[in-house]
């Protein structure tokens, strides 16, 4: 891959879901991290510490299979003997560490950035459901605090009032 920097959206049509969650094949973040998949498991494997299951898996050989149905240009795959390593996005994104460089560093805010996207594409209607409920309890409770406050600066520009009058017959 050239130096330049991968578009979002070409990283997007590079996440799969795989066990309900949203990953990257270990070779495609190779690819945008212009390193060989190799280097990049090694990298993975100097620091086991920082890639627990949740992070990065190894998937299975219907897993695979079912890339390969899904995805033409993964089609390379089935002649591997070794099961590839899938990153959710933390996984992705804690790559961007390991490799220590600066293209490591773009790539991990380019990863980020897509990842997002997916996720909010994928919002279920009963999650938007969820959000537009609690956003309309927020937006009541909003306006019940605008009432309050109305009522108290009423209530206070009376007191004033009252005050000034009671000042004025003093005097």
């Amino acid at each position: 891959m050239s130096q330049e920097l991968v578009s979002v959206a070409h990283i997007e049509k590079r996440i799969f879901t795989i066990r309900q969650k949203a990953v990257m094949l270990d070779r495609d973040l190779a690819e945008f991290f212009d390193v060989k998949t190799g280097y990049l498991n090694d990298a993975v494997k100097r620091n086991e510490t920082r890639f627990p299951e949740d992070f990065r898996f190894q998937i299975n050989q219907q897993e695979r299979d079912a890339l390969i149905t899904a995805q033409p240009r993964l089609d390379t795959l089935k002649f591997n003997p070794n099961m590839p390593h899938v990153y959710t996005y933390a996984g992705a994104y804690a790559l961007a560490f390991v490799l220590r460089n600066e293209r490591a560093v773009q790539v991990g805010l380019q990863l980020a950035r897509a990842f997002e996207r997916i996720q909010q594409r994928q919002l279920a209607p009963s999650e938007d459901r969820q959000l537009i409920d609690k956003l309309d309890k927020l937006s009541q409770l909003y306006l019940d605090f605008e009432a309050k406050q109305a009522d108290l600066t009423q209530e206070n520009q009376q007191i004033i009032e009252q005050q000034n009058a009671q000042q004025s017959k003093i005097e």
